[in-house]
């Protein structure tokens, strides 16, 4: 551990003392880059807020990884902590709120759960991925429900070439890890197609946590000329999964063997998913573009654990349509309409105990304009939930160029996230211990939780080889839902969600890239952070659970020919709670280390890499009682990608 942090150590001294060295050859900000997810309209790249982040398609490749989580982990801002190794749920936290707070779009479709208000990142295949947008602070002014932290949004891939492509991928690791991946696509004339899927297993490296996958997806597009253009997208997902559960021996005694018992044996987990969305997009005129979209996302969950008792099968079902306006003034405006619903079945007593749905109508509406050096938008969204009510959620955002290399940016927006389906409508359950009585249930009279969100930054180059950025944010949150227990008479106790709770967020981010030399290049990224929540009743604020106050990412690359790149990665998180006001069982800090060798051959490529270099036995979550989900320790990966075009 201490040859860990003494190699951090240097690694930072090393990059602070090369930050103000040029390059030979310098890497240029790419200014024809457009980002959709900042604003109702596409913008420069260059024109965004320092709360916007894209990673590309080259940054997805070079990463050799078989889900996206080590891909946003390295982001400032965002923590996507681990319980297991692959396909067990990875849900994305940003700037410290939690994962219902956190919007997740496929391009620019919701894919948050009506049940929990959460979305499960490890169920989006790799392969179809073109580029993820990340902008944070509040986005409801722009998208609506829960975009209180940031909204992630994942753009698939659309063909480009007129000539068929087609992409064989395979990925070999270990605890006998495989991944098959496979596209075909082209755009000849005025049609674009692709298809593409995939199938991942695993025996997984503790008991029962294997895993077994598949995906599947299709887009067709055709530019019907002065008509406008219109494409199909549908994604298909199906995964069975072994969920170990927490592991009852202390950290301390661990040593590869011990920990990879599994305290829940028999927990199994079957999910299904499909999405299938459509867009329509014309010239009405010289000066208005309209743009039409629906879409369907179908989730099935079936959880059982005979150990318990337990056979329950969820389905999520969210369906919607919208209509926008853009004119060339800058002005945009359109309508939404969405409806979840949530069917949940207890398979023992084969009951309904879920089986409602809620309704949003939303109307929205921006101005963008740009003033020599300045851009400014402001814009702002109504929704009317079916049972909280309405929400109205303005937006401010200005961008000032400081000169040819160095910008800043303000942004100033409302956010808010109402309650779910389970909130709302959890099923009457009573049951008697001791003379005692205990009722859980929903409650409908749940408000939206609200929040403000502040962020200021700077960007730019300190010279042609060396660039970065630096984030201050705040969110202050108010009315957020904990389930609380109270007394209704002497001997009966009611469970039930409600408005009780405020929250403050607080940090820091910072980015910074340079090429040392044209063939080496390296990159930081580091935030710090404190979230804080109390319940309204209480005085004063405390560090809440599981978020620790420092992370910080490192990654070299270096490229001595134009066919091999040797890269590394560190990431380091400190430590956390697993209860509020820094107490219960301590997290400890992680240091992980990983490597990887890459080589092009024709058009073939191959990659080796090793996660957890130093083998270093971590968790980052606990059951809340003082019980760790442990992480594998060193594991390999070979991969091969053989593009063929026709």
């Amino acid at each position: 551990m201490f040859s860990q942090k003494i190699i951090t150590l240097l690694t930072l001294t090393l990059w602070l003392a090369v930050l103000t060295v040029s390059a030979e050859e310098g890497a240029e900000v790419n200014l024809n880059m457009t980002v959709n997810s900042a604003s109702l309209a596409p913008l420069p790249a260059h024109l965004t807020g320092t709360n916007v982040t894209v990673i590309k398609a080259e940054d997805i490749a070079a990463a050799h990884t078989q889900d996206i989580s080590q891909l946003l982990n390295q982001t400032a801002g965002l923590d996507l902590p681990r319980q297991a190794s692959m396909g067990n749920a990875q849900i994305l936290s940003i700037r410290g709120v939690p994962g219902q707070q956190v919007l997740i779009l496929l391009d620019g479709f919701p894919l948050n759960s009506p049940s929990l208000g959460l979305s499960d990142l490890s169920q989006i295949p790799l392969e179809n991925i073109e580029s993820i947008e990340i902008v944070r602070g509040a986005g409801s002014a722009i998208y609506g429900a829960n975009a209180i932290g940031g909204v992630v949004n994942i753009i698939t891939k659309k063909p480009q070439d007129p000539k068929p492509l087609t992409d064989i991928s395979i990925l070999a690791g270990s605890h006998n890890t495989q991944t098959y991946r496979f596209s075909f696509g082209a755009k000849p004339g005025n049609l674009d197609y692709l298809v593409s899927a995939s199938r991942s297993f695993s025996s997984g490296w503790r008991k029962n946590n294997d895993f077994d996958s598949n995906a599947l997806s299709g887009h067709l597009g055709y530019d019907l000329q002065r008509f406008g253009t219109i494409s199909l997208h549908n994604q298909y997902y199906r995964s069975f999964l072994g969920l170990p559960g927490p592991s009852n021996v202390p950290i301390d005694s661990w040593n590869n063997a011990l920990e990879r018992e599994a305290s829940s044996p028999n927990a199994r987990q079957e999910d299904r998913t499909n999405i299938t969305y459509a867009e329509y997009k014309v010239m009405l005129s010289n000066q208005t573009a309209a743009k039409v979209r629906t879409f369907l996302n179908d989730a099935k969950q079936i959880y059982r654990n005979t150990d318990w008792s337990i056979d329950n099968l969820r389905r999520n079902r969210s369906h919607g349509a919208s209509m926008q306006l853009d004119l060339v003034s800058g002005w945009s405006t359109g309508v939404e309409y969405r409806q979840d619903s949530v069917w949940q079945r207890d398979g023992n007593i084969q009951s309904d105990t879920i089986n409602e749905a809620v309704f949003f109508q939303s109307l929205y509406g921006q101005y963008m304009r740009q003033l020599e050096a300045w851009r400014y938008t402001v814009g702002a969204r109504y929704d009317h939930h079916s049972i909280s009510g309405g929400q109205f959620n303005p937006r401010l955002n200005l961008v000032y160029l400081l000169n040819s290399t160095w910008k800043a940016s303000l942004n100033i927006a409302r956010g808010f996230r109402p309650p779910t389906v389970n909130d709302l409508f959890w099923p009457f359950n009573q049951e008697s211990f001791f003379g005692l009585t205990y009722i859980t249930v929903g409650n409908k009279n749940l408000s939206a939780e609200r929040a403000m969100s502040y962020d200021l930054g700077l960007d730019g180059k300190f010279s042609d080889s060396c660039q970065g950025k630096a984030t201050l944010f705040y969110i202050a949150s108010k009315d957020l839902m904990l389930w609380r227990q109270e007394n209704i008479t002497l001997t009966t106790y009611r469970y039930s969600p409600q408005n009780i709770a405020q929250g403050k967020n607080i940090g820091l981010e910072v980015e910074a890239s340079q090429s040392l030399f044209s063939d080496l290049k390296h990159k930081l990224v580091y935030t710090a952070m404190q979230a804080q929540g109390k319940k309204n009743s209480d005085p004063d604020y405390l560090l809440l659970a599981f978020h620790p106050k420092h992370k910080l990412s490192y990654q070299l690359d270096y490229t001595p020919k134009e066919t091999v790149q040797i890269s590394i990665r560190n990431q380091f998180q400190a430590a956390s709670f697993e209860q509020d006001g820094e107490r219960g069982l301590k997290i400890p800090s992680a240091n992980i280390w990983s490597a990887a060798l890459q080589k092009k051959i024709n058009s073939a490529i191959f990659a080796l890499k090793a996660d957890n270099i130093f083998n270093k036995r971590y968790a980052m979550r606990t059951d809340g009682f003082g019980n760790y989900y442990p992480l594998p320790g060193r594991t390999y990966w070979f991969s091969c990608d053989l593009p063929f075009v026709n």
